[in-house]
């Protein structure tokens, strides 16, 4: 059963892992379009002002970014290698989880051993 298994979850395993890289791929090029331009450096930089005026006069204290760049282009950009890792990892933990629990939820006979009680000479049934 284990080797019928496996050769269903390996092919499996190779799509999800496709798809997590496609997808991570997908999601570094679309933050670059969006926000690698200038014009969305620009817009960054401006809310970066706002932010620093509103350190000091607004009714909550906060922290001015210091990035000059927008955080998803620089997340994209110098830790793609750190996010496509990660989302390998943590998809594969994933993945081998509900893979073991799939396995052993469909693997297994319910019936009791031969050398187990199964439960009817519990005391206090009248047996």
């Amino acid at each position: 059963m284990k080797s019928s298994f496996l050769r269903i979850a390996m092919p499996l395993y190779a799509l999800v892992i496709a798809a997590i890289v496609a997808g991570t791929f997908h999601a570094r090029r679309a933050a670059l379009e969006t926000y690698g331009t200038e014009q969305a450096e620009a817009d960054w930089q401006t809310w970066v002002r706002e932010a620093r005026r509103q350190e000091s006069e607004g009714p909550v204290r906060r922290r001015a970014p210091e990035s000059a760049r927008p955080p998803a282009a620089v997340l994209m950009g110098e830790y793609f290698g750190t996010c496509l890792t990660g989302a390998i990892l943590m998809g594969s933990a994933l993945y081998w989880s509900f893979a073991g629990l799939t396995y052993g939820a469909f693997s297994r006979t319910f019936e009791p051993l031969p050398d187990q009680d199964d439960g009817t000479n519990r005391p206090g049934l009248g047996r």
